[in-house]
């Protein structure tokens, strides 16, 4: 994932996601209607309301 460009970025952290932005909503897994696109981590840590990192 060189060129961020690409990709989506994740609304709460701001990294990329692996979510190429050419990708129809409505097959992707990590998005949030009215929010966006979320990465893996943001997802669990905040929609799931987890914390799998074990970082506080």
């Amino acid at each position: 994932m060189e060129n961020n460009k690409e990709f989506e970025e994740c609304v709460i952290c701001k990294k990329p996601t692996t979510t190429p932005i050419d990708l129809p909503i409505s097959k992707r897994t990590n998005f949030i209607v009215g929010v966006g696109e979320v990465c893996s981590k943001c997802m669990l840590e905040v929609y799931c309301n987890i914390n799998p990192f074990g970082e506080e």
